[in-house]
């Protein structure tokens, strides 16, 4: 049976595809509050440093950061130990641990597991996407290797010993007094169909994580942990995987890694997105967050394993199984209520081009993009059209289209078709497109083969594809 699925209507793979990857989230907050009217000013090409200004204040973003009192919040996160235990004096349940620095041996940390009682995770004292966390260690032997591994394959000073609590992989996103999304991370699987390989198995669940917004950058990479994982299930790459049985290919969940992202926002108890909102709230000056929490499904016990101030809002908007939610609507509802309500006219059907902000910094000759307000239009026509030529170059008809758009102020694209043709897609005032499509005819000489409605997004400009 199919499982249901839906994505944010407003940031449809459409309107997003040219920031898939590092730049999706900060791309998806500055797309929503430019559609509002408010004013967008990028200083990084993957969205590290832009500012949403009001009439009334400006507030500067980190991806889906809110940077304030000097990144303050930003530093403190990144050490693991203290945001736990300030989460403790604050009644959140945490798992216990400790932190063994440059100074402490081996035998400290082994010392340390026992008393706490194994199983025990490891982890660097500062990370992010999974690396270097190891979970699940019921022996010295794995105890002393994951360890050595950290210190001198990863170079970690300091290290996390703690309590392995036995849960499922969950990720709330916290705005304010309401954890708005809650999503479950599935370790990175393939189901077997009776009839294909493993390895080709892999190759269709990446093909199928390419078409999403966010998980596209996290395909199943087939390197020793995967391996290893397929080995100590009876199979290889060419083994067929019965009908029906599932096969785990890594331990942790992260979607990085190639997991899968199940929302459970409407399914998850009350007392964990609470649990979640209080783990925001004890850090001062937090009012949005990323909260990794475990959570047993049978017991309903759980814990919170860290903060993350500058998530990946993507895993929420995009997942493979539920409803995505609409987090850079909540983000931006909650820092500028003024704007709530004063989307534009037609403003999902159009997007600013993230490739032209990002070649205009990367070359470093500009400092900042400030982007062009939203269109202001009464009403909106979007055509795609073919057009066939025969004096001039495919490059020729493309330039001559792209400035007769210019100069009608229409925006939209034109890209080679088949020989002697090419696919114009124009979007604008109706009067501007009709009028666009005329002089194309009778001013360029081109004939209009067909003309048909557009259904996807366009972007605030006219490119040649």
């Amino acid at each position: 049976m199919d499982t249901f699925v839906s994505w944010p209507d407003a940031f449809s793979p459409s309107a997003v595809k040219d920031a898939y990857g590092d730049s999706l989230c900060g791309y998806c907050i500055a797309l929503e509050a430019w559609r509002r009217g408010l004013d967008v000013k990028v200083r990084e090409p993957r969205y590290n440093k832009y500012f949403i200004s009001s009439e009334e204040k400006t507030l500067a973003f980190n991806k889906s950061l809110l940077v304030q009192d000097g990144n303050r919040i930003r530093k403190l996160s990144r050490n693991k130990h203290k945001v736990k235990e300030i989460l403790a004096d604050n009644g959140v349940k945490v798992p216990r641990g400790e932190v063994f620095g440059a100074e402490a041996g081996q035998e400290d940390a082994l010392s340390y597991a026992r008393h706490i009682g194994y199983p025990v995770v490891v982890k660097p004292l500062v990370g992010s996407l999974g690396n270097g966390v190891f979970t699940n260690i019921s022996t010295d032997d794995e105890l002393r290797r994951y360890y050595e591994y950290l210190r001198d394959e990863m170079k970690e000073s300091s290290v996390i010993v703690e309590s392995h609590f036995a849960g499922s992989d969950y990720r709330a996103f916290v705005v304010g007094d309401e954890a708005v999304a809650v999503i479950k991370r599935v370790p990175a699987n393939v189901r077997g169909d009776g009839i294909h390989t493993i390895d080709r198995l892999i190759k269709k669940k990446n093909a199928f994580r390419r078409l999403n917004p966010f998980l596209s950058k996290g395909l199943i990479k087939k390197d020793r942990e995967v391996l290893d994982y397929i080995q100590r299930a009876g199979y290889d790459l060419d083994s067929v995987l019965p009908e029906g049985e599932v096969l785990f290919l890594r331990g942790k969940a992260n979607a990085s890694a190639g997991g899968d992202t199940i929302d459970c926002t409407d399914q998850i108890p009350r007392k964990v997105k609470d649990a979640a909102v209080l783990a925001v709230k004890s850090i001062p000056g937090l009012q949005h967050c990323g909260v990794d929490v475990l959570f047993d499904e049978v017991s309903e016990e759980y814990c919170i394993l860290e903060l993350n101030t500058r998530a990946q809002i993507g895993i929420n908007m995009y997942p493979v199984e539920g409803e995505g939610r609409n987090i850079p609507k909540i983000i931006v509802d909650h820092y500028f209520p003024e704007s709530v309500g004063s989307s534009v006219k037609f403003s999902s059907r159009i997007a600013f081009s993230h490739q032209r902000v990002r070649n205009a910094l990367k070359g470093g000759a500009i400092d900042e993009v400030s982007l062009s307000p939203f269109p202001r239009l009464s009403n909106m026509s979007r055509r795609k059209f073919i057009f066939s030529f025969s004096d001039v170059s495919p490059d020729a008809a493309s330039d001559r289209l792209a400035r007769l758009a210019d100069r009608h102020g229409v925006f939209g694209f034109v890209r080679k078709g088949a020989e002697g043709r090419v696919e114009v897609v124009a979007a604008g005032a109706r009067k501007r497109v009709r009028n666009f499509q005329s002089k194309a005819v009778s001013q360029l000489g081109f004939a209009k083969e067909k003309e048909t409605k557009w259904r996807h997004v366009v972007k605030n400009c006219f490119e040649c594809q």
